[in-house]
Order: C-alpha cells, then structure tokens, then sequence
C-alpha cells in the first residue's frame, strides 16, 4: 500500500467501443484491430457497443490522441475503479456476482458459458464510485504504466501494465480492483481493450 498525489482528470464512463475505433480507423488515425475468433474487430457490424479488443498498446495510445485524450497513469486507473474508500471491488466488498462480465461463480450466466464480451455499460450494477462502469471485466484495460514490481518507472521493463480483469475471468480475486497484470505493448490479446482520460 502507498499515497499517490493525483492531479485532477476525467476518465472515460466506459471502455473505448468498437463503433468508435472504427471511426478512428475510417479517419486514417488508427490501424485495424486484430481478427481472430474472439476479436470484436471480426465482428463489428454485430458489435459496435462492445469494448474494442484484440489492440496493441500502440493502437489504444493512437486512439486516445486522435480523440484528444490519452491512457491513464496505473494510478489514475486505479482510483477511478476503486474511490476514496479504496474498495475492493468497483461496487464495494461484496465478491462478484452479477456486477461485471466474467465467468465465474455467481455471473449472471452459468459458470464456464461465456464466450465473448459484453456490450459496455450492460453491468450497470458494478460501476465505480464516480460511475465508471466495466472496470471489473469485460476487457482488461491498457494504462501508460511501465510494469515495476517496485511500482517505479522503469521505461527498460518490456511489458506495460493492464487493469480490470476480462470476461474469461473465473477467480473473483482476479476482478480486484487493486490487482495488475502486464503484457508486452505489440500484443492484441482477445481479453484487452482500454479506455482514455484527460
């Protein structure tokens, strides 16, 4: 545990869709998502309102400049899902149920039978104090955080920092609000979108 300062800033209510990275792409100012199975890019006409995934560090940065916005710092993230009570989970204590797109015990599908996102928003009961809502599953989020165990930065570590757990979640411990992941900056993994802030 330790005190971060931060200065004041807006985040994004929800993850960044892939109706709106079309618009990025149509305008010259993104590259495509990747299109595997699991890649909401392959299935954008039936999936406008789902988070965008399968997208590079590089992608979600280029997306979040044309928008006039960029990634949030580990620290912004963090605050915006957890509050000035630092929850443990978005909504609070309570372990997951129904407040988050994952496939665990208590989801609100049988555990084991999801196979995709959710369209952004469709959890409304797991939004964040300042009404942030899928910071909890659905899709891990970038942030512009270098991985450190140390939590220092450390531009040489080859990996970056995402937040949030997925909707291949199983353990509700992985939807803590407090708990980091990394991963190389070129990957476009089915389970990482990202949201902006300014």
């Amino acid at each position: 545990v330790r005190t971060v300062e931060l200065a004041a800033y807006e985040i994004d209510r929800t993850e960044v869709t892939v109706r709106s990275y079309a618009a990025c792409v149509a305008a010259g100012a993104c590259s495509a998502a990747g299109e595997d199975s699991y890649c909401n890019w392959a299935k954008r006409t039936a999936r406008g309102d789902h988070p965008i995934n399968c997208v590079s560090w590089d992608d979600a940065t280029a997306f979040c400049g044309w928008a006039g916005k960029r990634l949030p710092s580990e620290s912004e993230w963090e605050f915006a899902a957890r509050g000035s009570e630092a929850e443990r989970y978005p909504w609070g204590s309570a372990e997951p149920r129904g407040q988050a797109c994952w496939d665990g015990p208590g989801s609100d599908l049988l555990s084991g039978s999801r196979h995709g996102t959710c369209a952004v928003g469709s959890h409304a009961s797991g939004k964040s104090p300042f009404g942030a809502v899928d910071m909890a599953g659905n899709v891990l989020e970038w942030t512009s955080a270098f991985y450190s165990d140390s939590y220092t930065a450390d531009p040489s570590t080859t990996h970056r920092v995402n937040r949030g757990g997925s909707w291949i979640t199983y353990e509700p411990n992985d939807l803590r609000a407090s708990l980091r992941f990394r991963m190389k900056p070129a990957r476009r993994d089915f389970t990482v979108g990202f949201r902006c802030v300014r």
